[in-house]
């Protein structure tokens, strides 16, 4: 294990936290001390209690797997992570099991450079309504990933998860993060970002962890519908202006509370709207995309001149790389872009690509638009000063009309699309108005 957080290269125990519960997976084609062929899993109703690990019956009434089969898989994934070579070479990122490979969730899927001697564990959530393992089927065989399925705000499985795994970095993604949601499901937003982000940096400093990096957004900043040209620095003071980023501010005062009081070393990144394959249709530009391809139209919040920075994937997740490699604890840094577009002229934009209708045609392309009550409240913009993360070497490379076709072409592909069990329901506009009751209970989502 390397000892300097700011240039560790070798031996470095990555968990990427994604989403909110985790689930173990090992290779169907492995065998168990048996000699029987097993798919392991560690389902979330057993965390908390490694002698709950278990495999269901066969159809042939195999005997499901035995508590005291359970130290097997541990001395099983320790021996597999010292079989790795010590020495770096590229890997492509989605952090989970040892050594870096892809995961589920479009940014961890893409990071970057990483050593492969990274150990990655991946915490994917709930499988909740945006997951999908589909998204992982290429890369399920690798020797250097797995995947876990687990609640952070659950105390006992996390400090079970971090004694077992030998953890070095924590990466902090998971997140209630749709705002149109947030105004209807606020409850579970606080609980997974504020008690959730509480549970998983106290038990990362009860660990001794040696860097966690916190996840967070712009919107923190709240959306400068006073000063409309104000562009922020890290220092600037956050004013929330919905639920989904009130829950990441108090995420972040809680996180920056264990490095003034512990000096535990934590780092905050607060990124514009990130954008690219594998990213659930609830978001903006997936949603837009997947709409137009059903000859459906494009729902637009009020008047539809809310403006974004939209960052694609693989920009974001190099800067996530340059931060691991040179970030400083206990700072902040803004991964922003100057690449702004309107909600209305993002519509347009795409009406364009996929129905070939001319961008200045406003007749033409309002076949293709509809206007919706606005939200309960809208930011502005997020404009962002993210000069100190590229005083560490990050640029953004991807061009915004080379990550669009990229994007496009992902999810044109309806096997794509159809990777998600409820991908059709987030084609739907949101209800308006808010409350307080939770997503699952209000729409009976299944996950």
């Amino acid at each position: 294990m390397a000892s300097d957080v700011a240039g560790y290269a070798i031996n470095i125990n990555i968990i990427i936290i994604n989403d909110g519960m985790m689930r173990y997976e090992f290779d169907p084609s492995k065998k168990d001390p048996l000699g029987d062929d097993l798919n392991v899993s560690c389902h979330s109703d057993d965390v908390g209690d490694a002698n709950n690990l278990h495999v269901p019956a066969t159809d042939a009434g195999q005997p499901g797997l035995q508590k005291n089969m359970a130290p097997y898989f541990t001395e099983k994934l320790i021996a597999d992570i010292k079989a790795f070579d010590e020495h770096d070479c590229p890997g492509r990122a989605n952090w989970i099991h040892p050594k870096i490979t892809r995961g589920t969730f479009h940014i961890p899927k893409s990071l970057p450079k990483a050593s492969a001697s990274y150990t990655r564990v991946r915490l994917k959530g709930k499988l909740d309504y945006c997951a999908s393992l589909h998204h992982l089927k290429s890369i399920h065989n690798k020797p250097n990933y797995k995947f876990v399925q687990g609640d952070i705000c659950k105390l006992d499985f996390m400090r079970y998860l971090f004694q077992e795994e030998n953890i070095d970095v924590v990466l902090h993604f998971a997140a209630q993060s749709h705002v149109d949601l947030s105004f209807w499901s606020s409850l579970d937003f606080t609980h997974t970002n504020v008690y959730g982000t509480h549970v998983l940096i106290n038990t990362a400093h009860e660990a001794g962890i040696k860097l966690f990096v916190h996840v967070s957004t712009d919107e923190v900043y709240g959306g400068h519908n006073n000063f409309p040209d104000e562009t922020h620095k890290e220092c600037a003071k956050m004013n929330p202006t919905n639920p989904y980023a009130a829950s990441k501010a108090a995420a972040e005062c809680i996180v920056l509370s264990y490095w003034e009081c512990f000096r535990f070393p934590v780092i905050i990144t607060r990124a514009n709207n990130v954008y690219g394959p594998h990213q659930y249709p609830e978001k903006v530009i997936p949603k837009f995309i997947s709409l137009l391809e059903r000859d459906q139209k494009c729902c637009i919040h009020g008047k539809g001149d809310t403006s974004r920075n939209f960052l694609y994937v693989s920009d974001v997740s190099e800067a996530f790389d340059s931060i691991l490699h040179h970030g400083k604890p206990g700072e902040i840094y803004n991964v922003g872009t100057e690449f702004e577009i309107s909600v209305i002229d993002l519509a347009k934009f795409l009406i364009h690509k996929l129905k070939g209708v001319d961008v200045v045609d406003d007749k033409m392309a309002q076949k293709y638009l509809c206007f919706v009550e606005d939200r309960p409240f809208n930011d502005q913009r997020y404009p962002m000063d993210s000069t100190k993360l590229r005083e560490l070497g990050w640029l953004p490379k991807v061009s915004w009309e080379e990550g669009m076709d990229e994007t496009i072409k992902w999810y044109t592909k309806m096997a794509n699309f159809q990777s998600w069990p409820l991908a059709e329901e987030a084609l739907h506009p949101y209800p308006l108005g808010s409350n307080t009751v939770r997503l699952n209970d209000k729409y009976n989502l299944r996950h």
